[in-house]
């Protein structure tokens, strides 16, 4: 814990990317990366394995797919279509400076 709290620490930025490994769903983990994304940019790149982004992130950049299934449990997730607002609706839900939902050839959507 003091070491990764030790690397957090000294980072000017951090990138979070699970790959379905389930890191970011540790608690000690989670605790220590909220406490860093107070103190400085946080990029996060969701799984649908891992956890969700910590409050605070700088950036989230789900993929639509990835979007979709953060939002399934809403009672409104079946109106939630569009890229542009399913990236607001995350924005809020994870207390994000950002969130950018990815679409292929269509581009990216951010909130």
């Amino acid at each position: 814990v003091h070491r990764l709290r030790e690397v957090l620490g000294s980072a000017d930025v951090v990138l979070v990317s699970d790959y379905g490994a389930g890191t970011t769903r540790d608690a000690v983990v989670r605790r220590l990366l909220a406490e860093v994304a107070r103190q400085r940019p946080v990029v996060w790149d969701p799984h649908p394995r891992g956890g969700d982004p910590v409050a605070r992130v700088a950036l989230a950049t789900p993929n639509g797919a990835e979007a979709r299934g953060a939002v399934a449990d809403l009672p409104d997730a079946a109106s939630l279509v569009t890229e542009d607002v399913l990236a607001s609706r995350l924005r809020a839900r994870w207390d994000a400076a950002a969130v950018c939902v990815t679409a292929g050839s269509t581009g990216a959507f951010v909130a």
